[in-house]
């Protein structure tokens, strides 16, 4: 995916870990980010002045007009909206999934089934769990599960995440479960075992 992530430390050693088969095999990858950019109501109405910083019909390029709205699209919240972002998962998946896509030598998968409230042409959702397959590597088991959790479903919950001394897991990270072990890597942090 080659983002700035990749540059790091941390990111370079969990890649180095997971191909030396450090943790064995890797069964199961959990990528999770807690924030919820997407917007669950009715689309916005209204108007407001447009500042004179901003011009607007730059700033829509191609998407449909609307009128400007101080606060629902710029800055920063176009992100939950479906003609100018994509959500959490667009936005934070690409840098939470590099290091495991990259690590595991993933190739596209081969299905994705989402779970989200039911979708509409102006948002994107608040929280989501989608599961991937992909074809296994020489670095997975034959039954690899991966699965992105955002928004309230984050951190994820269960027996393969729970931390030593009742450590809570990191706002935005991935779990690696290996049929050795496993291995936490905490968004922009280095590896942990």
């Amino acid at each position: 995916m080659g983002i700035q992530n990749k540059a790091t430390t941390g990111y370079r050693m969990a890649t180095r870990f997971i191909r030396d088969g450090v943790i064995g095999k890797i069964s199961k990858v959990y990528v999770w980010s807690f924030k919820d950019w997407g917007y669950d109501g009715a689309p916005y109405t209204g108007e407001d002045p447009v500042p004179d910083y901003l011009d607007w019909n730059l700033w829509l390029g191609t998407a449909p007009v609307r009128p400007f709205l101080e606060g629902k699209y710029h800055p920063g919240q176009w992100r939950r909206m479906m003609d100018f972002g994509c959500g959490t998962l667009g936005d934070m998946g690409v840098h939470i999934f590099d290091t495991p896509f990259d690590s595991l030598g993933l190739e596209p998968p081969i299905w994705v089934e989402a779970t989200c409230r039911e979708p509409n042409n102006f948002s994107l959702p608040t929280q989501t769990t989608v599961r991937y397959g992909f074809k296994p590597t020489a670095l997975t088991t034959k039954d690899f599960e991966w699965t992105w959790y955002d928004g309230a479903m984050a951190p994820p919950e269960g027996p393969d995440l729970v931390l030593p001394n009742d450590e809570a897991l990191p706002d935005q990270g991935a779990m690696f479960i290996g049929e050795k072990g496993r291995m936490l890597l905490p968004h922009i942090a280095g590896p942990r075992f």
